[in-house]
């Protein structure tokens, strides 16, 4: 079964037109032959019979009968070379048109099916002329001579068609292989700048964009493309004064590789992010040969921006809050060296030891809670997971608070709730946030109690809560009762000094273990701070280290 082969519209359309032909130059035959215009010794009638009615039933079918297919048509090139040869030697004879239609077909059958099938249907027209002149030799050396020139025009005809036809065949071929190629290259450019975690966005020298990979539509928060769009109206840029950039500015001014970090991009409802971007000017190698274009590299560096300004701001505070117990601490040692030359009162110079020294203990406290912060902000690494007894805790709590506790006139209580099962977390982390809440709960409660309760939680977690009669925090101190280097501006807490550090540490500390903080207070009439702590999974590496301790033992 003749299996269809999938023929592009053009060779369709071409076949359906070649198909009209034939049936119309039938038609034209057969009235020319009416009207006496062929020689009666080049027509037979047997000859007639056949050819022009076969020529227009083949016709109707090359226009018909659809789909076409390469063995349908391969059939059509030969049955109409075996009726043109019936045609010229039988019928018609070696007339011009007969001749033209001829080159046609030739022409037709060299371009769709080669140069060699061409040269089989110049080879027949070829024999066909010989066989004719040979039925014809009596009509005089003119005509054989004619009939001669013909057939040999119409071979250089073809001969120039064919080599026309080669020419621009390898041409189109060499066009082709260097789209491929230029298609190759261009998907691993693709592929290159899609590995790319940066947005990349190439333009041409007029700004308008030709190539960009997915960062670029992440980092505009996009999923239109962006292809043939201005990069002006693509980055809405703004410095750092909120002065609007003009892309085409930067073009301008670019001579090589330029960077900038003091950009920011306005997306259309109003939000911003820093950027970073590196912009180089560069010859687009998948464009026309000389044009000019640019490359934009470009990075969302808000974070960045953030960071650097917390920790310039981070500077800032430790810097100011190291400034007056130094300064304290510098000028109760003077006074006290001077006091001391002088002879005066030693009880004088003991106090102004005392003062220095509390506010050397002062700074050693704030060294150790940013040792402790930055110990906790480093992340994981250093959580050491072990079995944790809330009995055990509180045990602790109670044998280091007690003497403090009493020294205020306090009453220290501590609770367990039920039968409390050990968990596995960070002891060390968790001893820091109950010791943090217990030391202001006791500092900032003049009269009362201290309760310090354990119980069990839903889900397996253990639940302490660190609840006091102290002076409370107002509502308005309590947004900001975790930020970092926060104090009160309540007279009563700034009786004592604190570094303003313990609970943003605790807050980063409960972070390390999953653990959440909640608190509740009213002012004048005392807090309450909750820590929910859940088990965590012992490392494999943990697992065996305490293996090999039991061993030991």
């Amino acid at each position: 079964m003749d299996t269809p082969i999938k023929l592009d519209a053009k060779t369709q359309k071409i076949m359906r037109y070649a198909g009209l032909f034939f049936c119309l130059g039938s038609v034209l035959t057969t009235t020319l032959i009416s009207k006496g215009y062929f020689p009666s010794d080049s027509f037979h009638w047997w000859a007639y019979y056949i050819s022009f009615p076969s020529t227009l039933i083949a016709g109707f079918a090359m226009v018909l009968w659809m789909p076409p297919t390469f063995k349908r048509n391969l059939f059509f090139i030969v049955f109409f070379h075996v009726l043109s040869v019936l045609v010229l030697v039988f019928v018609a004879g070696f007339q011009p048109i007969f001749l033209l239609i001829w080159l046609l077909l030739i022409i037709g059958t060299d371009a769709y099916l080669g140069r060699r099938a061409g040269m089989a249907g110049f080879l027949l027209l070829f024999v066909s002329a010989i066989a004719w002149m040979l039925m014809h030799l009596g009509s005089g050396f003119n005509l054989m001579f004619d009939t001669m020139t013909q057939v040999v025009l119409i071979f250089v005809i073809v001969y120039v068609v064919s080599r026309i036809r080669e020419v621009s065949a390898l041409r189109d071929s060499e066009l082709e292989v260097s789209r491929e190629q230029e298609r190759l290259e261009r998907e691993r450019l693709l592929a290159l700048i899609n590995s790319m975690g940066d947005a990349v966005i190439a333009t041409n020298d007029d700004g308008e964009i030709r190539i960009y990979n997915g960062a670029a539509l992440s980092l505009l928060d996009t999923n239109e493309s962006l292809l043939g769009r201005s990069i002006q109206k693509t980055l809405n840029l703004r410095d750092t004064h909120k002065k609007e950039v003009s892309t085409a500015e930067i073009f301008k001014n670019v001579t090589g590789s330029t960077s900038r970090s003091d950009l920011e991009h306005v997306f259309k409802d109003g939000d911003t992010i820093n950027l970073y971007m590196n912009v180089a000017p560069i010859h687009l190698g998948y464009q026309h040969s000389g044009e000019r274009g640019y490359i934009f590299i470009l990075r969302d560096i808000t974070k960045e921006k953030s960071l650097e300004e917390e920790r310039d701001e981070f500077i800032s505070v430790v810097s100011h809050e190291l400034r007056t117990p130094i300064a304290i601490a510098e000028g109760n040692l003077s006074n006290a060296i001077l006091l001391r030359e002088h002879n005066v009162d030693p009880k004088m110079v003991d106090d102004a030891m005392h003062d220095a020294h509390e506010q050397i203990l002062f700074l050693s406290r704030m060294a150790n809670d940013l040792a402790t912060l930055s110990r906790a902000e480093r992340g994981k690494q250093t959580l050491e997971i072990e079995e944790v007894s809330a009995t055990e805790l509180l045990d602790k709590l109670k044998t280091d608070y007690l003497p403090e506790a009493e020294k205020k006139g306090l009453e220290l209580k501590i609770v367990a709730e039920g039968k409390l099962k050990p968990i596995f977390t960070s002891k060390l982390y968790v001893q820091e946030i109950l010791q943090n809440f217990l030391t202001n709960s006791i500092k900032y409660t003049k009269q009362g109690s201290v309760t310090v309760t354990a119980k069990k939680g839903d889900k397996g977690h253990l639940v302490f809560e660190v609840r006091d009669t102290g002076i409370g925090v107002s509502k308005a101190d309590q947004k900001h009762l975790f930020e970092k280097f926060f104090r009160s501006e309540d007279y009563r807490t700034r009786e004592s000094s604190g570094t303003g550090l313990g609970l943003y540490l605790v807050q980063k500390l409960a972070q390390q273990i999953h653990a959440n903080i909640t608190f509740k207070s009213r002012l004048n009439f005392g807090s309450t701070f909750s820590l929910e702590i859940p088990s965590l999974s012992m490392t494999e590496s943990e697992q065996k280290r305490r293996e090999k301790a039991s061993e030991a033992k």
